[in-house]
């Protein structure tokens, strides 16, 4: 009589499919009983990995990785396969415990799940969202963001901790946000999940608000000084590790430099990925106004109509028709093309066949992906070894490129940790603004008792939330246009400018070094005043820009395609993207490009995945310029704007530059995350660029135009 075993093991392995992928959702576990049958059939699955190929590519999104880093081999996504149902089957054990470890805990830890989640909503292009919600993964990291997010707080003054546990759990909770999950949320969970993540919504000096900080444009920072004769002389690790131009606040050195120690996993696709934890505090903002959002502002019954009606009565300021436009620009809008704090895309869309995945959603969330891999040390470790991935391409070689004042060393990257073109357009949100009394005090030591919350100096307020802080929103509109300048033309030079550094090396809380130094340490080198002096504030108060380049520097070209930047007697063409300037054929960057295609071998001695580079677009820098349309300045005050992006991790500069001077120039800074969503903070610029002053934070999206 013919059994199964009797059929070709290929019909045997479309058999196992079908059995694995009988419905589209949940995992597929049913695969290990069928394994069980018999000996011969899981003969069959030991020795083929073409069948976990193919259950993973119906069950989970896959276009990312082979877009971002490299071709899977089937035996790859075997092993992810199994990484992936373990770590739904940890969520499914776990909901319901409050959050907590169950006392039998197998070999998976909340954090590693929470890595694999992480990595799984980067890539998802509609099936891993479809995986994820089928076990109740939005649930279950509800509970673990309200039940251990100040796991360790009672040892740091009360104070949540910015670690890699809590950053993931933030953007896992962000990434499987939905509107409707949002506006369904109880509005008494909703206010305490605002108030657990307040502090990193809240407070710049303690938490980190951007990759490196943002007194800097150049980066990474060199670990040599300009003048050493040894090229090999680098500043010891120690020394960069205290920051020497941070100055010591109650809550730790500020500037906040993130610390310079990647994480190593073998989680994805079993490659040791050299990879640091995304900003937590970027991810706390996008959870605060999502929520915030959901209330509508109040609209006094006195106010004139529409503008028509307040000219006709002689009053200026925000009429009924601009707050039913911001109270329309929340959470996207009704149709999602308004402004406000933009949820994830709900991108699934289940056919016959399975989840289309074709619209590659995930490129959307690409330039995330690069940041989380390219800018984990702002300090400059060219001289050390690339990880496997990195090390099948040679990102070493550089090119010179002429610029303004002397040369700018460039070279080509994996990814784009930005996406040009994103900031053209009309941007519109709310930002908030923090009682300046109110955050000062948070810098004033109120615990001199050593013994009382761990001797911190400025421990958690009781009852922290934003009237404590007395935090008021205000809404915000910007119409952007951006400008490149392509290889071969001159860039516009920072604007570095700073305080004078210390004359002598010195630690964190201001001492200078011991004397008493091992004598095996290497000699800390002479380091160039002038270099630090330019490295540590590169014009923050001016968008980057020179002094001397105001709102009036900026005119436009001739044909209208670009504009003219007067800077120190000297004037630079910028243009708009997707002009005919980037010429393949003449570009050294295209022609560096293909030379840093080169063969390499991994360390098993096989020829290494073909990883394509970037292509060359020629751009070398990116400036932006605007201002409030006349009727959003009508209603909220008239702004002008310019700034630039950092190139090295795509952090966005702006300074807001109102037409009532007795306002101030406010500094905007952050990034575009997801694709959607500008955020990030405000600061006053009369201060000080190294200490801390008035911030607050802001979240923008960009509204569809016809």
């Amino acid at each position: 009589m013919p059994t199964i075993l009797s059929l070709p093991t290929e019909l045997i392995e479309e058999t196992a499919f079908y059995v694995a992928c009988s419905t589209l959702e949940g995992r597929p576990n049913s695969i290990r009983s069928f394994r069980l049958t018999c000996k011969a059939i899981n003969n069959v699955f030991l020795h083929s990995n073409a069948i976990y190929r193919s259950i993973f590519k119906q069950k989970f999104s896959h276009s990312a990785v082979a877009r971002r880093s490299f071709e899977p081999t089937s035996k790859e996504y075997r092993q992810l396969l199994q990484l992936y149902d373990d770590s739904l089957q940890f969520i499914e054990e776990r909901r319901g415990f409050d959050g907590k470890e169950p006392v039998d805990a197998d070999h998976m830890s909340t954090e590693e799940v929470l890595w694999v989640l992480t990595f799984m909503c980067l890539d998802d292009d509609g099936a891993n969202t479809l995986q994820l919600n089928a076990v109740g993964a939005y649930e279950w990291i509800h509970e673990v963001v309200i039940r251990r997010l100040y796991d360790g707080a009672d040892d740091n003054g009360g104070w949540p901790l910015d670690n890699c546990k809590n950053s993931l759990a933030l953007w896992v909770f962000w990434s499987l946000s939905t509107k409707e999950r949002i506006l369904s949320e109880p509005e008494d969970v909703s206010d305490k999940i605002v108030n657990l993540i307040l502090p990193f919504v809240t407070i710049p000096f303690r938490y980190a608000m951007a990759f490196a900080p943002p007194n800097h444009f150049t980066l990474p920072l060199v670990s040599q000084s300009g003048d050493f004769s040894d090229a090999n002389t680098r500043i010891p690790f120690r020394t960069r590790q205290t920051h020497l131009l941070s100055v010591l606040t109650p809550h730790g050195p500020f500037p906040i430099y993130r610390s310079t120690d990647p994480i190593w996993l073998q989680v994805y696709f079993t490659r040791r990925v050299e990879i640091t934890w995304p900003l937590i505090t970027a991810a706390a903002k996008l959870l605060y106004f999502a929520r915030r959002e959901r209330y509508t502002l109040g609209m006094m019954p006195t106010l004139p109509r529409d503008r028509a009606d307040a000219i006709q009565r002689g009053m200026i300021g925000p009429t009924q028709a601009d707050v039913i436009e911001i109270n329309r620009n929340r959470l996207g809008g009704p149709n999602g093309k308004d402004g406000g704090t933009k949820l994830p895309d709900s991108v699934t869309c289940v056919g016959p066949d399975g989840i289309d995945e074709r619209s590659q959603a995930s490129r959307r969330y690409d330039t995330d992906w690069y940041r989380l891999r390219l800018c984990a040390n702002v300090w400059d470790n060219s001289h050390g070894d690339d990880d496997e991935i990195w090390r099948r391409v040679k990102l070493g070689k550089r090119m010179l490129v002429r610029r303004g004042s002397g040369t700018r060393k460039l070279k080509f990257r994996r990814g784009d940790v930005y996406t040009l073109g994103s900031l053209t357009g009309l941007w519109a949100g709310r930002m908030l603004i923090p009682n300046e009394q109110a955050l000062a005090q948070l810098l004033m030591v109120q615990n001199p008792n050593p013994n009382q919350q761990n001797g911190h100096p400025v421990p958690l307020p009781a009852g922290f939330d934003d009237e404590m802080l007395s935090l008021t929103n205000r809404p915000i509109y910007m119409r952007l246009q951006e400008f490149v300048s392509y290889a071969g033309a001159d860039v516009i030079p920072s604007g570095a400018r700073g305080p004078q550094p210390p004359s002598s090396y010195e630690d964190a809380e201001g001492d200078e070094e011991d004397d008493d130094e091992d004598a095996d340490d290497p000699p800390v080198p002479e380091i160039n005043d002038q270099r630090l002096h330019e490295e540590f504030d590169q014009g923050l108060r001016n968008a980057y820009f020179p002094d001397g380049v105001t709102q009036d520097s900026f005119k436009g070209t001739y044909d209208g395609a670009g504009v003219r930047v007067n800077c120190g007697g000297k004037e630079y063409v910028y243009h708009k993207l997707g002009g005919s300037q980037h010429d393949p054929e003449s570009c050294e960057g295209c022609a560096m490009r293909e030379k840093q295609v080169m063969p390499a071998w991994s360390e098993e001695g096989h020829p290494a995945d073909v990883v394509p580079l970037p292509p060359c677009t020629g751009v070398q820098d990116v400036i932006v310029t605007g201002s409030t349309d006349d009727r959003h300045g009508q209603a909220w005050n008239h702004y002008s704007y310019y700034g630039r992006v950092r190139h090295w991790d795509g952090m966005i500069g702006i300074l807001r530059v109102p037409r009532d001077r007795t306002l101030g120039k406010w500094f905007f800074y952050g990034y575009i995350v997801g694709g959607k969503n500008f955020v990030g903070n405000w600061r006053i610029t009369h201060e000080d660029p190294g200490m801390p002053t008035v911030e607050g934070a802001f979240c923008l999206s960009k509204v569809a135009e016809e």
